[in-house]
């Protein structure tokens, strides 16, 4: 419904405006319309749940988190989704050798992200190279290539972040 504007009338008299009953049905009116809007808009109660979409229109609440056994996202009604793994422990990669470390997506982006980063923490010594880039990024998987800049054999541990849309 449209707001209902009450008519005051010619001043200073107001002959010609709404009587006051008129007025207080209008008043009503637009009172109604406000309330059932709060009550059916995004509020403390639906922000946080399952987000959907119908023809790129956002359904269901703003933000979605969660988290299983391959790490933890957040998906936005807008289409945004971001995913993350803590710490992945990988093989070991000798001296001045490479290692891929692959990561299975807590949940699937709608095509490959758009933006990974991995991050390499030794368990000895680990040297600046670390995390050299993405390797091969899918809707469903990242996989990282670390080298190991050290002199001797290394474990390191990874963690990774990556960026997309899940529509």
């Amino acid at each position: 419904m449209a707001k209902q504007v009450i008519n005051l009338g010619a001043a200073p008299t107001g002959a010609g405006g709404d009587d006051r009953r008129s007025a207080w049905l209008k008043a009503i009116a637009n009172f109604d319309e406000l309330y059932n809007f709060i009550a059916t808009a995004f509020n403390r109660a639906n922000i946080l749940g399952a987000v959907g979409q119908a023809a790129g229109v956002p359904t269901g609440a703003i933000i979605q988190r969660g988290s299983n056994a391959n790490g933890e996202y957040v998906r936005y009604a807008d289409g945004t989704q971001v995913c993350w793994v803590v710490s992945k422990t990988s093989a070991s990669a000798a001296a001045g050798g490479y290692a891929d470390v692959s990561f299975t997506l807590p949940i699937a982006f709608a095509s490959s992200v758009y933006a990974a980063s991995c991050q390499a923490t030794p368990v000895n010594h680990w040297d600046y190279y670390g995390c050299l880039g993405v390797w091969v990024q899918t809707a469903t998987g990242v996989t990282f290539r670390v080298r190991n800049g050290a002199a001797g054999d290394q474990s390191f541990s990874c963690s990774m972040l990556a960026i997309g849309r899940w529509y």
